[in-house]
């Protein structure tokens, strides 16, 4: 079986984010929780993408370590095969383009 990582990385050939958004549907609808969208998937790996240590082994095991952690609590609980089990709803509503691309933006 394929890791969470290894399988979200590898279903993401170099599209624009409209073709990848819906590449991530099916991905979203059939896999993980209820309420999660791709922005929180790309603010999940800019979480990750964070982990630095000075060993790039390290950085490494420990990125792929909270990466599964992360992608693990994403997941679908299938318990009433809708993937809602007994989990309450996302607090929040997920970030929105604007609010992930002006991140990007130098302060004037």
């Amino acid at each position: 079986m394929r890791s969470w990582s290894g399988l979200l990385l590898s279903s993401l050939p170099p599209v624009t984010l409209p073709e990848r958004n819906l590449l991530f549907q099916p991905l979203i609808r059939d896999t993980l929780r209820p309420g999660v969208v791709p922005h929180d998937v790309s603010l999940v790996f800019e979480l990750v993408a964070a982990i630095k240590f000075a060993s790039p082994e390290r950085t490494t095991e420990l990125r792929r370590r909270y990466l599964t952690v992360i992608l693990d609590g994403l997941r679908a609980n299938a318990s009433d095969g809708k993937g809602h089990g007994d989990r309450e709803d996302l607090p929040g509503p997920p970030p929105t383009w604007t609010e992930l691309s002006e991140r990007w933006v130098p302060a004037s």
